[in-house]
């Protein structure tokens, strides 16, 4: 009995070892396909992620191919503006300009500058000398430069521009009493020989005005005419107790003759040639020493 029972327990014991292998393999069984579902959909859903992504890459690759994004691109780099044209050309004028000074000092100095010291310790006296005339050079045309800036602000400030005279006022408005019978006969001339025949003939025509009035023979006035001028000059030269008979007449239409001859030119449309304003000046003058 003994013995059939614990042989019973062996067995019991047996079974349960049995029965826990068992449970455990079908859990760990359980866990291996459980798994296999959400495998397969992450499978799936990284196929997608891939495939957006090589989409996503195409796209970029296709817009980054565009002409306006090839600034970042080495093989086709966008041609240079003005400006990057003018930074070039300033570099380029640098070297230059460097590379002659540094050939320049170095034909001045084949052996180069040195201000090392010896083998017992002293400053070399040919360095000193070199710096020296270094120092000197650069003296000599700060100098030379100041001195130039100088005598350029000097000349500027001295030259005094030429002053034009302006033209006297001889318009419709303008009175011949501003100037004297010479000034007048005068700026005639002047008028005459720059080719301005009718402002010549003006001029003349104002300096007889002015020997008039100088000799006290009529009054200028602005608002008068030329046939009141002539009115009052007449009836002043009737008045004269020296005057003869003949010259009475003579002078007033030698006056008459004067004045309409400058009507026509001035308000008329006469044509005048330098010998016409010459004789015309030259007969005033000969009317005044007549009065």
């Amino acid at each position: 009995m003994i013995a059939s029972t614990t042989t019973m327990r062996r067995m019991a014991g047996t079974m349960v070892v049995l029965v826990a292998v068992l449970a455990g393999i079908s859990q760990i069984a359980r866990a291996e396909q459980t798994p296999s579902t959400p495998n397969a959909a992450e499978t799936v859903s990284d196929s997608t992620r891939q495939a957006r992504v090589q989409r996503l890459r195409q796209a970029l690759d296709a817009e980054s191919r565009r002409a306006i994004c090839r600034w970042h691109d080495a093989e086709h780099q966008s041609p240079p503006n003005w400006f990057d044209k003018l930074l070039a050309k300033i570099g380029q004028w640098v070297d230059r300009v460097w590379s002659a000074i540094r050939n320049f000092l170095r034909k001045l100095w084949p052996s180069g500058l040195n201000l090392g010291s010896g083998g017992n310790g002293s400053w070399q006296l040919k360095g000193v000398r070199t710096w020296l005339w270094i120092i000197l050079i650069l003296t000599v045309a700060a100098g030379g430069v100041l001195f130039w800036l100088r005598r350029r602000r000097e000349t500027t400030s001295l030259s005094i521009p030429e002053v034009i005279e302006p033209l006297p006022d001889l318009s419709e408005g303008a009175l011949a009493s501003v100037r004297s019978e010479d000034q007048w006969f005068e700026l005639a001339g002047q008028l005459e020989q720059k080719g301005e025949l009718r402002l010549a003939l003006r001029a003349a025509y104002f300096a007889l005005l002015a020997g008039l009035a100088q000799r006290e023979w009529l009054t200028i006035r602005r608002d008068r005419t030329n046939r009141e001028y002539l009115d009052e000059f007449t009836r002043r030269w009737r008045r004269r107790p020296r005057a003869a008979v003949e010259s009475r007449a003579e002078v007033p239409e030698k006056l008459r003759g004067s004045l309409r001859q400058f009507d026509r030119v001035w308000y008329g449309s006469q044509v005048l040639t330098s010998q016409a304003v010459a004789t015309y000046r030259q007969d005033q003058r000969e009317l005044l020493n007549h009065v």
